[in-house]
């Protein structure tokens, strides 16, 4: 979800001597998410407690201020999908990864829909929607890690490219439905973790495969 910093909700602080680059963006991000690219650099400045001239100075255009609020944080793979060679018991570890490409893709989602109804050329002149799309740079390092999980006898011999993009389209499809829903989170992660077990009868290792490191068996 999209949020104005607390501190400017009040909208009545008068101007500050200094507001940070990153306070400013915040707001005008809450405020295109919510409203899109009608939303007023008059309206942004008054609530981040500057003048328009400033946040002129600063960003140069509405479009470079439209830009610099709504391109998403790269994602931190490691954060995502831990080491290389996966630890623990690896259905609890797919459970994980799935979550948390989920709340990546809820963070982002909205801020790519206004960029996609209102694309900004960047500086290269490629259309700003296009540095939204990570879905494949997902697929190969989930594909990467059940490679390795498979050489060690701790997944079946699953293709691992389709699975991983299955896997990558469940968790875009919930931050998706999540956004245009609102449905109950936590119903959601219940549903997402049910797929993901799903997916997981047909990855894990047949009888005769020795157990993985850290796995308490299919309950688990």
């Amino acid at each position: 979800m999209i949020t104005v910093p607390r501190c400017y909700l009040s909208g009545g602080m008068g101007r500050k001597k200094t507001v940070p680059d990153d306070d400013v963006l915040a707001i005008a991000r809450g405020l295109f998410a919510s409203r899109g690219y009608s939303a007023s650099t008059r309206e942004i400045a008054r609530v981040a407690g500057l003048s328009e001239a400033v946040l002129y100075q600063r960003f140069g255009t509405k479009d470079g201020l439209f830009l610099a609020a709504m391109t998403p944080r790269p994602a931190d793979i490691e954060e995502i999908f831990g080491p290389v060679e996966p630890e623990g018991d690896p259905r609890r570890w797919l459970r994980g990864v799935v979550e948390r490409m989920s709340a990546y893709f809820a963070e982002i989602v909205p801020l790519a829909i206004q960029l996609i109804l209102h694309p900004v050329p960047d500086s290269s002149g490629r259309d700003a929607s296009e540095s939204v799309s990570v879905t494949g740079r997902f697929e190969d390092e989930l594909a990467h890690r059940l490679r390795r999980l498979r050489g060690r006898g701790d997944v079946s011999a699953a293709p691992e490219r389709p699975v991983a993009r299955l896997l990558v389209s469940l968790a875009h499809d919930r931050a998706l439905r999540s956004f245009l829903s609102r449905g109950d989170p936590e119903a959601d992660r219940k549903l997402l973790g049910a797929m993901v077990d799903a997916a997981w009868k047909g990855l894990a290792p047949g009888p005769g495969a020795r157990p993985a490191r850290g796995s308490r068996g299919p309950g688990a």
